[in-house]
């Protein structure tokens, strides 16, 4: 299953954060986070502990960061010297672990590695101004109205998209955690955005996470008349 952070744009992978207990988190929004479970944490300790170990000049084989080859040899591609591996131990104080792997299994407790369901992860992080809205839309349908076509819009979640966790952001905007199955899409639309985004189509086709604009009022006509 593969994993994905909107902000202004989208990415791949999910920024998992280390709490002052050790722990490591996904922060979803204001006071709300999701744990990695007991499993995905421990294999992102040791391979902490592997950048460490690397920086303190150990330069024989560690598993979790060096590869070998058919003669048993420390492949020198992609080898990680001690001073990349300063630099990625300053990555993970800062920025976070950021892993693309990764499926919600609550009896598990939490975030867990998995690379074979067909789904995706999408954590929503995008901020609006302070007076600014965020909303979410479901799937899209004609509306007949006095002889036009419309559009209109069902209730969020749509189908194919499931929210696992929603918690506010630093305007109280809505940043929500969802698991999409494949064709799923998300609707979003910001006010105040000044000069950015103001509504974006995600979709996700089961093998990525495609970023539209979507056609909306004078773009719509605009098209219509090229």
């Amino acid at each position: 299953m593969r994993a994905y952070t909107f902000t202004e744009k989208a990415r791949e992978g999910l920024r998992l954060r280390r709490t002052q207990s050790r722990d490591i988190i996904l922060e979803v929004g204001e006071d709300v986070a999701v744990a990695v479970s007991p499993q995905k944490k421990e294999f992102l300790d040791r391979l902490e502990d592997s950048y460490r170990q690397r920086a303190s000049g150990v330069v024989g084989f560690l598993p979790l960061i060096d590869r070998r080859t058919k003669t048993g040899h420390i492949k020198s591609a992609g080898w990680v010297s001690p001073a990349m591996a300063e630099v990625r131990l300053r990555e993970i104080e800062v920025e976070g672990f950021f892993e693309s792997s990764l499926n919600y299994d609550a009896e598990q407790g939490g975030l867990v590695y998995d690379r074979r369901s067909p789904g995706a992860l999408l954590h929503v992080d995008t901020q609006t101004d302070t007076d600014g809205e965020l909303t979410y839309l479901g799937d899209d349908y004609k509306v007949v109205r006095d002889g036009r076509v419309g559009r209109g819009y069902a209730q969020f979640p749509g189908t194919g998209v499931e929210v696992l966790a929603q918690a506010s952001g630093p305007n109280g905007e809505a940043h929500t955690l969802l698991r999409l199955l494949p064709g799923a899409s998300v609707r979003m639309r910001r006010s105040n955005s000044g000069d950015e985004w103001a509504e974006r189509l995600l979709v996700f086709t089961g093998y990525a996470l495609l970023e539209k604009e979507p056609k909306t009022g004078e773009k719509r006509k605009k098209a219509a008349q090229a």
